[in-house]
């Protein structure tokens, strides 16, 4: 009974990995075709460069959900700061 127990802790954070590399993909592919989200998500990860959110009306659907992906990437089970941070330095690239 501990073997299963373990086994569906195991599968509930592959879940939860799951659900973030996917909510971390769509947000690079959105970086990488947006320059304005590229410096959205600096932005949101340091909290410093302070960036208008009037461009949000002129993004269409797919990257407003990208958006709200990134704004909300810290509350996904799983979460990892260390790929929060190798993104960042892809959207640094992308902001030039």
């Amino acid at each position: 009974m501990k073997v299963a127990i373990s086994l569906h802790a195991d599968a509930e954070r592959t879940e939860w990995h799951n659900e973030f590399e996917s909510s971390l993909s769509l947000v690079r592919t959105a970086i990488a075709r947006r320059k304005w989200l590229a410096q959205a998500y600096i932005s949101w990860y340091r909290g410093v460069k302070k960036i208008s959110l009037y461009e949000f009306i002129k993004l269409d659907d797919s990257n407003c959900e990208a958006f709200r992906l990134m704004c909300n990437l810290r509350n996904v089970e799983g979460w990892n700061d260390q790929q929060l941070l190798e993104l960042e330095k892809f959207a640094k690239q992308h902001c030039k």
